[in-house]
């Protein structure tokens, strides 16, 4: 069976960073998965997400300056009915929780499902975020040419941050796709399958020499007699590519070859 990624991040300002990623970490045995795998945002999208979360078998997740969209209010309480524990077993989300609408994206759901069913997460921020409210700062880090910086956002991921810091450990900070690719292949090498050096064809991808050689009696016989022989220890068949030089032959000879 496969093993499953789920990369978590907001596309509208890590896209390219999300695409990097998922081509550095395919695999013939790991399937990786993203939000949009799941359609449009609707009202089964939430549902969708935990039902994949809950079987990966780890969450990258990446924490920069935008939250994202919010599911609708509707989806978030079927979610709390479905897990009425979520506040004893992530009490840094309590107090929100208890409110009708806690305001989470679906980007910090994911964050917050992996906690609660104990897949490990390894989370990310760019180099220019801050992990304490304060004014907005620059991004110096590359964004997506539609990412539009809001103060309000920055604050409630600075917040997110800080619920998720004390559930977890920050991997650290990146400067751009590839800084974050080569950190996160890092940090990964226990769950990623390794990588096969050789490549397995199947058998019945392989062409089979016939069982009995046509036109070449003399040969043969040349070679029944040097099998016999005490005297001869090797014999050179030499031909271009396609003359008929026997691959498969009598079992005497393939014993003495």
């Amino acid at each position: 069976m496969n093993k499953k990624l789920f990369l978590s991040a907001v596309s509208s300002e890590f896209e390219s960073y999300r695409r990097l990623l998922a081509g550095d970490l395919k695999r013939p045995t790991l399937d990786v998965a993203v939000q949009e795998d799941f359609g449009v945002l609707d009202d089964t999208t939430l549902g969708k997400l935990d039902t994949y979360i809950r079987a990966c078998n780890g969450v990258v997740h990446l924490i920069g300056k935008a939250k994202g969209e919010v599911p609708k209010p509707l989806a978030v309480e079927a979610l709390k009915k479905t897990y009425p524990d979520l506040a004893d077993r992530l009490p840094a989300l309590a107090p929100l929780l208890a409110q009708p609408d806690p305001g989470f994206s679906y980007t910090q759901w994911e964050a917050y499902l992996a906690l609660y069913h104990q897949r490990p997460i390894f989370f990310y921020v760019p180099a220019d975020f801050s992990s304490r409210d304060t004014p907005p700062t620059p991004c110096h880090c590359t964004r997506e040419a539609r990412f539009v910086h809001d103060p309000a956002q920055e604050l409630a991921q600075q917040q997110h941050y800080r619920r998720i810091a004390d559930l977890c450990r920050d991997r650290g900070q990146f400067l751009n796709p590839e800084r974050l690719s080569s950190a996160v292949l890092r940090d990964l090498v226990e769950i990623l399958p390794s990588l096969e050096a050789r490549i397995h064809v199947p058998p019945t991808k392989l062409r089979h020499s016939a069982s009995k050689l046509i036109g070449r009696e003399k040969e043969l016989a040349m070679l029944d007699a040097a099998w016999e022989s005490t005297c001869t220890h090797v014999v050179v068949i030499r031909g271009k590519g396609g003359e008929g030089k026997p691959r498969s032959s009598p079992p005497g000879w393939r014993k003495w070859r």
